[in-house]
């Protein structure tokens, strides 16, 4: 079991019971996400990845119930190189929450918040997405040994890929993301990650030029 489960456990009870969700239903849902989540071709975006989310969520006083419930699903469907991951686990976060009796507008937002993870783009004026987004790619500046963590986990999880093609595909998004004006949407995580962000960045694509 993922050592981030017991702490999540907790996390997921309460959001849970916030909602008013049937304990017995709740529980059966906890489950489907920690198998989706625990799947054996997943090395990064596993539990630990949903810590680490919620715990810069929480640093950033980003209290929000959509927010929460987008985090738990937003990676529900995890195939590595599929570019429709965040369209299915956005209609399985869908159905679940409708059959739990989330009430329809919450519903509307979390699936909302998921699919803008697709290319990380949201409403400019939508400072609450902005935190959810920047939550999620907050371990790009985080410091050198938790991203030298990331980037293997990401590598292991793209493991049938030619180490050469690999690269490229890794040195497009390196470029692409130095190239933003800023990586970090929110003035939180722009003061707090934006400069390491650049520097893991820039060092790794130096490694692979």
């Amino acid at each position: 079991m993922d050592p981030a489960f017991e702490t999540l456990k907790i996390r997921f009870d309460a959001q849970a019971a916030e909602m008013g969700f049937d304990p017995a239903s709740a529980g059966a849902l906890l489950t489907s996400l920690v198998n989706a989540y625990s799947e054996p071709h997943r090395h990064y975006h596993t539990l630990s990845h949903l810590e680490h989310m919620f715990a810069k969520q929480d640093q950033a006083g980003l209290d929000d119930p959509a927010c929460h419930w987008a985090t738990w699903f937003h990676d529900f469907v995890y195939a590595p190189g599929k570019t429709n991951n965040e369209e299915l686990s956005a209609d399985i976060a869908v159905r679940h929450l409708s059959e739990l009796g989330m009430r329809s507008s919450l519903i509307k937002r979390t699936e909302a918040l998921i699919r803008s993870t697709q290319h990380h783009d949201c409403d400019p004026q939508d400072q609450i997405a902005h935190l959810f987004l920047d939550s999620d790619m907050s371990i790009l500046g985080e410091v050198p040994q938790l991203y030298a963590q990331y980037v293997h986990g990401i590598r292991q999880e793209f493991s049938k890929v030619p180490r050469f093609l690999f690269n490229r595909g890794r040195k497009a998004f390196l470029e692409d993301t130095l190239d933003r004006e800023r990586i970090y949407l929110s003035d939180h995580f722009r003061g707090n990650y934006e400069a390491g962000a650049r520097r893991n960045l820039s060092q790794e694509l130096s490694s692979l030029s």
